[in-house]
């Protein structure tokens, strides 16, 4: 284990994510800085109802499915396989407070979308 790495786990704080799993409402500023973590090779989902493909994503993920849906278990379950990361390496952003809370209990990172402000706090949270 890196020094890093050791010292997140020994103060109690979460790893850095390695995967961005974001609701489908995008500003013009997020919809910039998923092509920017896609860039650096971090992998994107993203979350919108009744599936389907979406450009600029490496994958969709229905979120209005029946026993699966935004947001229960289940559905964040279904995000983090689709991305290939354990819920412990998954961030989860959305502007949906309801959702939010839903995976932070189904073990994801989750930030609530307010503005262009929290860019910064979502670039720290994937090492950008």
């Amino acid at each position: 284990m890196d020094s890093a790495r050791e010292r997140a786990t020994v103060s109690g704080l979460r790893p850095r994510a390695e995967a961005l799993v974001i609701d489908h409402e995008l500003a013009p500023e997020l919809a910039d800085f998923v092509r920017e973590v896609r860039a650096a090779g971090i992998v994107v989902a993203l979350a919108v109802p009744g599936g389907g493909a979406a450009e600029d994503f490496d994958a969709v993920v229905a979120s209005d499915e029946p026993g699966a849906h935004k947001p229960t278990r289940e559905f964040f379950a279904r995000a983090c396989e689709a991305v290939g990361r354990p819920p412990v390496r998954c961030l989860f952003v959305d502007a949906d407070d309801r959702s939010v809370r839903g995976a932070r209990v189904a073990g994801l990172s989750a930030y609530r979308w307010n503005s262009s402000a929290d860019l910064p706090y979502l670039r720290a949270a994937l090492g950008r």
